[in-house]
């Protein structure tokens, strides 16, 4: 498939562009809320997380916001939201906001356990 040199440049500026680029995807924006390390991170699925990953957050079990990684079988549960943020998290996303989570860090600490450190920003 040829790109053209306008539709390289207009997707890269966000301004017209790339067939494979949707409306949304080109319109968008995000400003970041909150940084922060995930709790309860799931060992076998903290080494398939790369930086940059889009998870999704939903409430869970319990009432506890997960952090979910999409799988071949349905979302998985990457980690939870530690409760001192979660409150102000949910209180956005019951009011209709859409936010967007993304891995920022995924390794070990030092004593091997899983680290996964992720960015939440309301998407516009």
């Amino acid at each position: 498939m040829a790109w053209s040199i306008r539709s390289l440049v207009g997707g890269l500026l966000g301004a017209g562009g790339g067939e494979s680029a949707s409306r949304e995807q080109r319109f968008s924006s995000e400003v970041a809320l909150d940084t922060f390390a995930l709790e309860g991170v799931d060992p076998r699925l903290a080494r398939k997380l790369f930086q940059g990953q889009e998870l999704e957050l939903a409430v869970g079990e319990g009432g506890r916001l997960e952090a979910r990684a999409p799988g071949r079988k349905g979302a998985l549960t990457a980690g939870t939201v530690p409760p001192e943020r979660a409150a102000r998290l949910a209180e956005l996303l019951e009011r209709g906001a859409r936010l967007g989570c993304r891995v920022v860090l995924a390794e070990a600490d030092q004593q091997g356990a899983p680290l996964v450190r992720v960015r939440v920003s309301v998407l516009m």
